[in-house]
């Protein structure tokens, strides 16, 4: 079955897998809430790169310092999603509101607007230079953490896996709940882990309606 969260991001996970461990944060924690989490942590370079480069444009930076800058904090972010331990609020939150707000490209637009007004066609080649670089950089290490999955006999992950992984362990931490991403004997039980399904069921069914069985 995949599983898709509110803005239509698809997850490559057995919903008999995902909720045993959304159940873990039920009441306190939403399975809508950790859904809605996962976009922001996908969202998590596109976020921070808009924001540095948004600062960049307006300070008028040098070309070099732009890329490099745009670069780092892609790659920062991307490592921190990955990495497997809790992503900082400071972090997520902005992401949180930016991927609400993203659509149709238009704030990538706006920002690269702003860019040509502010630094030329320099600062936007330097800022889209570092973006392409951070984004090879991230997607190679994706690979390797889907190959290390792949070789301890798990599923193979992209980065929307990844991102919900982040998600979860992002609130597991903040609610005092166990964040491993082994599930115990009693977890597998169905039953055990209905109340999480059934709530978002019933209150966001245009979502759980979207779960498909491929």
């Amino acid at each position: 079955m995949a599983l898709f969260t509110p803005r239509g991001l698809k997850l490559r996970l057995p919903i008999d897998y995902v909720f045993p461990l959304l159940q873990r944060l039920h009441p306190r924690v939403s399975a809508f809430k950790v859904l809605q989490t996962t976009e922001a942590m996908e969202s998590l370079p596109a976020a921070w790169s808009f924001g540095l480069g948004l600062i960049a444009f307006w300070n008028l930076w040098g070309p070099t310092a732009i890329a490099i800058a745009v670069g780092t904090v892609c790659v920062f972010v991307h490592i921190s999603r990955i990495s497997g331990f809790p992503v900082s609020g400071v972090l997520v939150e902005p992401a949180r509101i930016y991927s609400l707000l993203s659509g149709y490209g238009l704030l990538f637009i706006l920002l690269l607007g702003i860019g040509w007004w502010k630094c030329g066609w320099r600062g936007v080649a330097a800022y889209l230079a570092g973006r392409v670089g951070a984004g090879a950089v991230n997607s190679a290490l994706v690979s390797w953490r889907s190959r290390k999955v792949l070789a301890a006999g798990g599923p193979a992950l992209t980065q929307s896996e990844l991102s919900f992984f982040a998600a979860f362990v992002y609130h597991a931490a903040r609610v005092g709940a166990a964040g491993s991403l082994e599930l115990q004997d009693g977890e597998t039980v169905e039953e055990s882990w209905l109340p999480a399904f059934r709530r978002l069921e019933l209150e966001w069914p245009e979502v759980s309606a979207r779960f498909t069985p491929d």
